[in-house]
């Protein structure tokens, strides 16, 4: 058995109580603990109650320094295999074992491109991707895990994108990509006044995952969905009349791509992998 290192950089200590249930709540057994406080120290009552496996505190730093920092203290002690949790979302029970089948299977990346979100409102919908059980061109930023090498490149430090950033990297030294199913994650949206690392509004979060892929109303967020336990009824997607895709940054920028007529070059080698890019 593989042994997996989660990693969490914790720039909300109030989350704390989130990040314990969700790696306390996983089967996989072979699993260690790494949180990067890179935000406000967390207090002795909650050192108290909570001891990660290994605790890495970087103060006030950007979300990808506390990921390098740990990917650095992994690589320095001879570890082989990471994964990545946001400290806000939700990991089901089955999380890690998914992540692990990826690299039984041969895969450098493995996560999720087909993902359920939950919305402030407590709405939750189903948005794919690039698809689910394949092989993929890309995986969604808080499900990122990976093989570690001496070679694994760092995460920029970005205003935006840094996950898409990193995995572009990936992409061009040949790394193949694993998107397990659907099920458990969900992307939790709480609110304009959380905080949240992608800073968009809920409604041009609601209008960029339309402009990917299929999307589909499954009612109330429910944990027995995202696990897997219950199938959600599945309404079409919104029509594209009701979007207003210039909100969304990605959208912005493959426009003026396509105007200068330039394709990144990893994409391009991508696309000739998978022709329905």
């Amino acid at each position: 058995m593989k042994r997996l290192n989660v990693i969490v950089p914790l720039s909300r200590p109030w989350m704390l109580y989130n990040v314990r249930k969700n790696f306390e709540r996983q089967r996989y057994q072979d699993k260690r603990l790494v949180i990067v406080q890179n935000g406000p120290g967390l207090g002795t009552c909650q050192r108290a109650l909570f001891q990660p496996d290994v605790l890495i505190d970087i103060s006030k730093a950007h979300q990808s320094t506390a990921k390098n920092s740990a990917l650095e203290y992994l690589r320095n002690h001879g570890e082989s295999y990471f994964a990545t949790f946001d400290d806000d979302d939700y990991y089901g029970p089955g999380y890690l074992d998914e992540i692990a089948d990826g690299f039984d299977r041969g895969f450098d990346i493995s996560g999720k491109s087909a993902i359920y979100i939950r919305f402030a409102d407590n709405r939750m919908v189903f948005a794919e991707q690039a698809g689910e059980t394949r092989q993929v061109w890309n995986v969604n930023g808080p499900t990122i895990s990976g093989v570690l090498t001496k070679d694994t490149p760092s995460f920029e430090e970005l205003i935006w994108g840094e996950d898409n950033d990193w995995l572009g990297k990936m992409a061009k030294m040949g790394a193949k990509f694993w998107s397990s199913s659907r099920d458990n994650f969900c992307w939790m949206r709480r609110g304009e006044a959380h905080g949240h690392t992608f800073r968009i509004t809920d409604a041009g979060l609601e209008n960029s995952i339309c402009s990917i892929g299929p999307v589909y109303d499954c009612g109330e967020f429910s944990e027995l969905v995202v696990d897997g336990v219950a199938s959600p009824t599945r309404f079409d997607r919104m029509s594209e009349q009701e979007l207003d895709l210039s909100l969304h940054p990605a959208v912005r920028f493959w426009a003026e791509q396509d105007k200068q007529g330039e394709t990144p070059e990893w994409l391009t080698s991508l696309q000739s992998q998978f022709p329905i890019l």
